[in-house]
């Protein structure tokens, strides 16, 4: 593997040129590691051994040179735990250039888990112990001569004056940093059926938008915490999550200025492009995303650019983006977020009316939780005036008022128990086979079969399942059974759920919209 494939930009520093041997070392101390485990669940591939040597020595660099990575991690974690390595715990009160076998087992202890997404690893497995001992000790000796000198800290260093600055430094530390790339490399190839070639706006979306397993951070939320920023360009960066994605009109082009419209919203802004030839006109068309930076915004992943259109094409699109991606229009349309958030709160007080006021509740398959729904909405919309039901109908181009729920085959097919939630912050959720789930959960954590070990780690790690429908089930029964599914045992019983939710969940605790949409 090529070390300098993962080194950003910019001179190197002193001790750059020892990190070859720094890997070799770990690699060797980890071989022969290998050697004494109780079982093969941690034995790796030499392609998996040589990539995870190489992360260790980069990890041992951050530490070594005070980069801040790690330490924007530990920090987080204090914030939301009280500790700095949840779960695994250690390293209370210990020195952040130290290099501990505590942070050595936590930062394995994830790795693992992404580079073998099957693998149910715990903090307490005695190969991984017996590991991040023998990989700890050949760091700290590898490392204590070396320079305190990195060419990653100078690069990370350089000025944050534009937007461009930080988006740099955003794309190294998403894709080349010890921290992030193997998940930002999962992460586009997953992708890859979708976008064939394009690699620009995936890469964008994971650096922007998604949340890992290092306790639901993002490359956003470290890199704030690394730079030297106020506590308001803290803000704005960690709210480059929600760039404005929209259709823009160009209606000027002046030195290193645009001037654009949102035809999505009519919200004009002000682009920082830079010197140089202009790519765009005024009067032509630019899809794109824009994110903000001191007075300016600035272009966000790739832009695609479209000759003048008139109004009814513009309206189409409007129209077409407020149907499909409200998520993304109610960022810069807050009349619609209004009115959504508004409609969300009345159907959810409707939910509870119509069930008793559970906000959970379980059928015993996918037919009968159809039917039992379209029987709420109907009941629903026959409370509503008159008119406000015959101008849903007009706009929605509906023959009853209420709408045609349609289902997926396995929700339908389903026959072992379908769970409907209601999440106050986006609305109905459900999820196929949760008898196994809610049965797994009344256990509290004994003699749990391997169905049921199985549908609860699916229901915490799925993105599609809100943290308030697990917090539903856990407030019934309690969190041991998802303790006991994760091999957690009593290790952080304080806050084990909720570095589950982070963990795993880490968009939810962003700020979320009402999955609706709303006819303006």
């Amino acid at each position: 593997m090529n070390k300098q494939h993962f080194r950003p930009a910019g001179p190197p520093g002193r001790g750059d040129k020892y990190l070859r041997d720094v890997a070799r070392d770990v690699q060797r101390a980890i071989r022969a590691a290998q050697h004494d485990y109780h079982d093969e669940s941690l034995r790796l591939r030499p392609a998996d051994l040589a990539e995870l040597s190489l992360i260790l020595a980069e990890f041992a660099e951050d530490l070594h040179n005070d980069i801040g990575i790690w330490r924007t991690f530990e920090d987080y974690n204090r914030q939301w735990f009280g500790v700095p390595l949840p779960i695994a715990e250690g390293c209370e009160g210990a020195d952040g250039a130290v290099i501990t076998a505590d942070r050595v087992r936590h930062l394995l202890w994830v790795l693992f888990a992404v580079l073998n997404p099957d693998l149910t690893l715990g903090p307490e497995h005695p190969d991984l112990q017996y590991l991040a001992e023998a990989a700890a000790n050949a760091l700290a000796a590898r490392m204590s001569p070396i320079p305190r000198d990195s060419g990653v800290k100078r690069f990370l260093d350089t000025p944050n004056e534009h937007g461009w600055d930080i988006k740099k430094k955003l794309v190294w530390l998403g894709t080349r940093s010890y921290l992030f790339r193997t998940a930002c490399r999962q992460y586009l190839a997953e992708q890859e059926a979708d976008v064939g070639n394009d690699k620009i706006g995936p890469t964008d979306d994971f650096i922007c938008q998604e949340c890992t397993q290092w306790s639901g951070l993002g490359v956003l939320d470290v890199l704030a915490g690394v730079l030297p920023l106020t506590a308001d360009q803290r803000v704005t960066l960690r709210g480059w999550h929600e760039r404005h994605a929209a259709l823009y009109r160009i209606d000027a082009a002046e030195a290193d200025v645009l001037e654009v419209t949102n035809l999505i919203s009519d919200r004009p802004y002000r682009v920082m492009m830079g010197s140089g030839p202009q790519p765009f006109r005024p009067g032509s068309m630019v899809f794109g995303s824009l994110v903000p930076w001191g007075d300016y915004w600035y272009w966000s992943g790739a832009q695609r650019q479209y000759p003048a259109m008139d109004a009814a094409a513009v309206e189409d699109i409007r129209q077409s983006m407020i149907a499909r991606s409200p998520s993304i229009v109610y960022r810069y349309r807050k009349d619609l977020l209004a009115q959504a958030v508004a409609g969300n709160e009345r159907q959810y007080r409707e939910f509870l009316d119509y069930h008793g006021g559970k906000q959970l509740v379980v059928y015993p398959d996918g037919l009968s939780m159809a039917a039992d729904e379209q029987r709420r909405f109907r009941l629903m919309y026959e409370a509503r005036s008159r008119k406000d039901v015959d101008r849903v109908m007009a706009e929605r181009g509906l023959k009853n008022p209420w709408p045609n729920m349609k289902y997926p085959d396995h929700i339908l097919n389903c026959v072992n128990g379908i769970g409907l939630h209601y999440d106050p912050q986006q609305g109905v959720e459900m999820m196929a086979n949760f008898n196994d789930v809610a049965g797994g959960f009344a256990k509290q954590g004994r003699e749990l079969t391997e169905n049921e070990m199985d549908a609860i780690r699916a229901f915490i790690q799925s993105h599609s399942i809100s943290p308030s429908f697990v917090r539903s089930i856990v407030r019934e029964h309690g969190d041991a059974s998802a303790r006991a599914a994760f091999l957690l045992r009593d290790r952080g019983r304080a806050y084990a759920l909720e570095y589950l939710l982070r963990r795993y969940k880490g968009s939810a605790f962003r700020k979320v919209y009402p999955n609706m949409s709303i006819v303006p």
